[in-house]
């Protein structure tokens, strides 16, 4: 799925918690502010929604990981701790992939 880089920031959902880094952050807020030439101000209000979205996500996300292993064996935790460990380094590779294909 090939997106523009705007709707890309926007609308493909977290795959790590690499996404919701504060250097991640910093780089979609830059991006914004020069493909949407938004003011000093703009840049700062973006940021901040930005840095509170995440904030939240990242509280969400651990949430729902403490909820679904509270309801697992100790086997079956093992068992999605490797499903997730799977499906990050495919997200990783996959987001790699996509860089790749700019060049």
């Amino acid at each position: 799925m090939s997106l523009c880089p705007i709707k890309r920031l926007l609308f493909v959902a977290p795959a790590s918690a690499d996404w919701m880094g504060k250097e991640s952050s910093e780089k979609k807020v830059a991006h914004l502010k020069k493909e949407l030439l938004l003011t000093d101000g703009q840049t700062s209000q973006v940021k901040a929604i930005c840095d509170e979205t995440m904030e939240k996500m990242k509280a969400l996300h651990k949430e729902k990981e403490d909820r679904i292993n509270a309801l697992l064996t100790p086997e079956q935790r093992e068992k999605y701790a490797a499903e997730m460990k799977e499906w990050k380094e495919k997200r990783h590779k996959d987001k790699d992939d996509d860089h790749d294909d700019k060049d």
